[in-house]
C-alpha cells in the first residue's frame, strides 16, 4: 500500500506502480470509439480486444457488454443511436466537460 512517507526505494520495489505514475505524468488518453470521449479511465480493448467493462460517461456504451455479439456492428448502431438521441451526457455521478 502506497504512503506518502515512502521514497524512491518504495517505487523501485513497485514497477506497476511506476508505470502508472509515468501514464499520469503523460497523460495517456483513452477515447471511446463512440462519442470520442477521451477521458476515460482505462483502454477500452485491450490488445486482445476484451473489453474494459468501463461505461463511458458521455455516450453510456459498456466496453465488453453493449458490443455482444458483434462488436463493430454494435458500436455503429450505439452512435448512431447516441446522436440521434441528441448526445446527451450519460452519467449522473461525473461531471460532462465544459466545451
Amino acid at each position: 500500500m502506497f504512503s506518502p512517507t515512502r521514497g524512491q526505494a518504495y517505487f523501485d520495489s513497485q514497477p506497476g506502480k511506476i508505470v502508472q505514475n509515468e501514464r499520469r505524468r503523460k497523460r495517456v488518453k483513452h477515447i471511446c470509439p463512440i462519442c470520442q470521449y477521451d477521458e476515460l479511465f482505462e483502454e477500452p480493448y485491450d490488445e486482445d480486444g476484451v473489453g474494459s467493462d468501463e461505461i463511458c460517461p458521455c455516450c453510456g456504451f459498456q466496453f465488453g457488454c453493449d458490443d455482444f455479439p458483434e462488436k463493430e456492428e454494435q458500436i455503429k448502431n450505439w452512435r448512431k443511436k447516441w446522436i440521434a438521441s441528441g448526445c446527451k451526457w450519460f452519467s449522473c455521478t461525473r461531471t460532462a466537460p465544459s466545451n
